[in-house]
């Protein structure tokens, strides 16, 4: 399947909306994500390496000799990038971790079956999804834990250096110095979702 490459699932899917007034409810809910403490209500999604919502009010006319189209109505894009083998790996996650978030947002979507379950859920998902035909992945293998204690030893690393070479210290001096800074990153947990 083109969605998937190696351990991630990069889920594209168009939802339709149900009304003018349920896209205007939809945008001002998605623009209120970035007041969020952890900048989105999906970084509380463990599996979640990226997601985006754009509301699809319109196509573009691309003048003469195209013809203009007209959208019957509008349209939820999603787009998210996740750790999982499939759709149902990424409602699992909202039902345990953001059950409030995936409710408020595609309650405002026509057909989501609201109150009915994961099953239901991930059978409507399945349903709005647009196979990902050009999907690149950087770290296939990679779960979002592993990416983010990466950034997070880059980060202490280049603290180390920058101190360092300030300090100017000796070589046995500067070896000590950084076998304590690697055991105290080992030691730390993983930096949550949302906090890079």
């Amino acid at each position: 399947m083109s969605s998937r490459k190696g351990k991630k699932f990069g889920l594209t899917a168009l939802f339709p909306i149900k009304s003018a007034a349920d896209a205007a409810q939809l945008r001002a809910l998605l623009r209120s994500f970035d007041a969020h403490e952890s900048g989105s209500p999906l970084s509380a999604l463990p599996i979640v390496h990226m997601a985006r919502f754009i509301v699809i009010d319109h196509l573009p006319y691309q003048e003469f000799p195209a013809q203009a189209e007209r959208l019957n109505r509008q349209y939820l894009l999603f787009v998210c990038e996740f750790d999982g083998e499939d759709i149902g790996t990424l409602v699992g996650a909202f039902h345990a971790h953001a059950a409030e978030t995936l409710v408020s947002v595609w309650r405002h979507c026509a057909g989501f079956p609201e109150g009915r379950g994961p099953y239901a859920i991930a059978a409507y998902f399945d349903a709005c999804q647009i196979d990902t035909n050009l999907y690149f992945v950087d770290c296939p293998d990679d779960s979002l834990e592993d990416i983010l204690r990466a950034l997070a030893a880059k980060r202490a690393f280049t603290d180390f250096v920058l101190q360092v070479q300030s300090d100017g210290p000796s070589p046995e001096a500067l070896r000590e110095r950084f076998l304590r800074a690697w055991s105290d990153l080992e030691s730390r947990p993983a930096p949550g979702a949302g906090s890079m």
